[in-house]
């Protein structure tokens, strides 16, 4: 059965960078078109907030925060939880209720950044850098036909710029993996925009 939540039935949404001293668990604001808020990231299971740098490129030091996506409600639709594994960094990735449905995997060390989507222990999509800026990504199916983007909100080719990563659906993609395009676009995002503090 289906997620059918506004957050998870959108072809577009935005991560936005949210900086609040007030309130420094919420990483970002997740929009809807025209900026309309759906739901936010917060960061939670450790005290130590702000640095997220090289969690993909730092091999077996992941950053032990658990980022947990929230819908309008406060109602928790999704988590990704870092797990140590000896040549790079996976996100297990559990639903609402706390039960994993699947990986989030960097696939490569050297090279353009490349990240395997795995919705229980098949793998479902491939998300990968469009050019060594590492600030514009396509995601494929099994098949290598192009079903989203990930792309910056923001000018020029330097990631400090920005402040936001948008997620497009552009293929056929059912609720299941639709949920992993989101927890691709939260993971990219805070490889990326981290590494340019």
């Amino acid at each position: 059965m289906g997620d059918d939540t506004e957050l998870m039935s959108l072809d577009e949404l935005v991560l936005l960078h949210r900086s609040d001293v007030s309130d420094p668990d919420t990483r970002y604001r997740v929009l809807a078109p025209g900026d309309r808020p759906v739901g936010e990231v917060r960061s939670e299971g450790d005290s130590l907030i702000g640095e997220f740098g090289h969690l993909f490129s730092d091999a077996g030091s992941p950053h032990p925060t658990r980022l947990v996506l929230y819908d309008d409600t406060g109602t928790a639709r999704m988590s990704l939880e870092p797990a140590r594994t000896p040549l790079h960094l996976t996100y297990h990735v559990h639903d609402g209720d706390g039960q994993m449905i699947g990986t989030v995997v960097q696939e490569n060390i050297v090279g353009k950044l490349q990240i395997g989507l795995h919705v229980a222990d098949s793998p479902r999509a491939r998300v990968s850098a469009e050019d060594w800026h590492e600030l514009r990504f396509t995601v494929a199916d099994r098949d290598g036909e192009q079903i989203a983007t990930i792309t910056p909100r923001g000018t020029g080719d330097d990631p400090a710029a920005v402040d936001a990563y948008g997620m497009t659906v552009t293929g056929s993609v059912d609720w299941e993996l639709r949920r992993f395009l989101l927890a691709a676009a939260i993971a990219i995002d805070v490889v990326v925009h981290s590494e340019s503090r």
